[in-house]
């Protein structure tokens, strides 16, 4: 492997598996420069309340020495935005490095982005980032790059994004790399901090088929064309790859794809499926949708090793769901999926976002009974409303009819408190035990009346997504 004239360090924030930096490692390793990654704490307490633990950064800047010659390539989302620019204002105060961002936030806000960084990485990294080691080198930029925005130049209103038509050439994401390192809890490890999982998470496709207003893929598709906008990796490219993780991590017992739709096209597919059964057949999970699986999908599917599905239902409200999140499907449609789902023995997730400034409690009740006639047991994923700066509904260009009911929202305190409550765990049965300790520690403790509205809600919704189990009211201040 040759010697770059920078060293190269790919630093992940607050996500052990990032995908992104993994493929960007995995890209320079072969064009034959050498790269580090270095995987931060996914800790959450740190995303939601601003700066980062000092001994993170101290760590760090220890790893990275006086920086002479070095470029840091940060990769984040909106959520690590304000870690990326706490490490990036003390990379400049402390050391001499140069400091590339990428990520979908950079690519969707670059205004703010670009004065905290050297240069910024926009759309698909792994030729933008080749091109800007060359330029540190002393290779000239002879015409814009796609992709490559440097600091101190204006912000097209429209900058060009990278792009890549397909995504089979190029090679797979690294595991188990020889030079990756993780912090925790500002104590610097080496390893990659996956070692030892027994789940592998990967994504077979870059973009959606979908165009929903609260997800960074809708304006991607617009900066791009909607001829680019969803891309997928050939499924004998996925199988290929799977092999080679085994082959390095054989402790490797399930499969998780996280593809907003899993291989939308039949022909794709059916290859899938086929190969997939005939030479791996591990147990999966992936994101269907009722647009392009039906009950013979879904048989396939679990022929070959599916064991579980999730399934977007956003709302319980068609109005919510059509007019805000610009979602197409319906109740009926989305119950006969579930209930084909089910009836195959396939386990099944739900996503729901909650805490929408668009619902009040009518709304809220909605979603409970839909939930309600759906098939359960089922796990829960509560994702809280975000208003994503360069989405949609960031950016307030949204229309529909359903925008009244934000009015009511300032009155409907109970009922917010009651889903801010619920956002920060995955199970009910742990959200359970994190809502009682919240009633118990907040700073201004809530009405007899709030506790037992909350309570109420609560002990339905449990007991309706799990029937059988009971509810302790012990944990319950009187």
């Amino acid at each position: 492997m040759r010697t770059s004239p920078f060293r190269v360090v790919l630093v992940a924030l607050g996500n052990d598996h990032a995908l992104g930096v993994r493929h960007l490692h995995a890209s320079l390793a072969a064009r034959g420069v050498a790269a580090s990654m270095l995987f931060v704490e996914p800790d959450y307490r740190q995303l939601s309340h601003g700066p980062w633990f000092s001994a993170d950064i101290d760590s760090l800047l220890a790893f990275l020495g006086p920086g002479d010659r070095t470029l840091v390539g940060l990769s984040l989302v909106t959520l690590t935005f304000p870690q990326a620019v706490a490490l990036s204002s003390a990379l400049r105060a402390r050391t001499s490095a140069k400091i590339l961002w990428g990520g979908v936030h950079p690519t969707l806000c670059p205004e703010a982005c670009l004065p905290h960084a050297d240069a910024l990485c926009l759309g698909d990294g792994e030729e933008v980032l080749a091109v800007y080691l060359d330029h540190l080198a002393g290779k000239p930029l002879e015409k814009p790059v796609p992709g490559l925005l440097l600091a101190g130049s204006p912000v097209p209103r429209q900058p060009m994004r990278a792009w890549r038509a397909e995504l089979t050439s190029l090679p797979a994401p690294s595991y188990e790399a020889a030079d990756a390192w993780h912090i925790r809890r500002g104590r610097f490890y080496r390893g990659d901090p996956l070692r030892g999982e027994t789940r592998h998470h990967l994504i077979a496709s870059r973009g959606c088929p979908l165009a929903c207003s609260f997800c960074c893929n809708e304006r991607l598709q617009g900066a791009l064309g909607p001829d680019r906008r969803y891309r997928t990796l050939a499924p004998r490219r996925v199988l290929d790859d799977l092999h080679a993780v085994l082959r390095e991590r054989p402790g490797i017992s399930r499969v998780m794809f996280w593809d907003d739709i899993f291989y939308p096209s039949q022909a794709q597919f059916l290859e899938f499926c086929e190969l997939y059964e005939q030479e791996l057949g591990l147990p999966f999970f992936c994101h269907v949708h009722p647009q392009w699986y039906d009950r013979a999908r879904l048989e396939r599917l679990r022929r070959c090793g599916c064991e579980a599905v999730g399934i977007g239902l956003q709302c319980g409200s068609e109005l919510l769901r059509r007019e805000v999140y610009r979602r197409p499907e319906s109740n009926l449609e989305l119950a006969a999926l579930c209930a084909e789902a089910a009836d195959l023995g396939l386990d099944l997730q739900y996503d729901l976002i909650v805490d929408s400034p668009f619902e009040n409690d009518a709304d809220r009740m909605t979603t409970v009974d839909f939930l309600f006639r759906l098939p359960r047991p089922a796990r829960l994923f509560l994702y809280p409303y975000t208003e994503f700066p360069g989405t949609v509904l960031g950016e307030g260009s949204w229309t529909g009819s359903a925008v009244v009911r934000s009015s009511t929202h300032a009155e409907d305190r109970v009922g917010r408190e009651f889903q801010v409550a619920l956002s920060g765990m995955a199970c009910w049965g742990k959200r359970t035990r994190a809502l009682a300790r919240w009633v118990r520690h907040r700073r201004r403790p809530l009405a007899r009346r709030s506790v037992i509205a909350l309570a109420r809600i609560l002990r339905v919704v449990h007991l309706g997504l799990n029937p059988g189990r009971r509810l302790s009211w012990r944990a319950w201040p009187s």
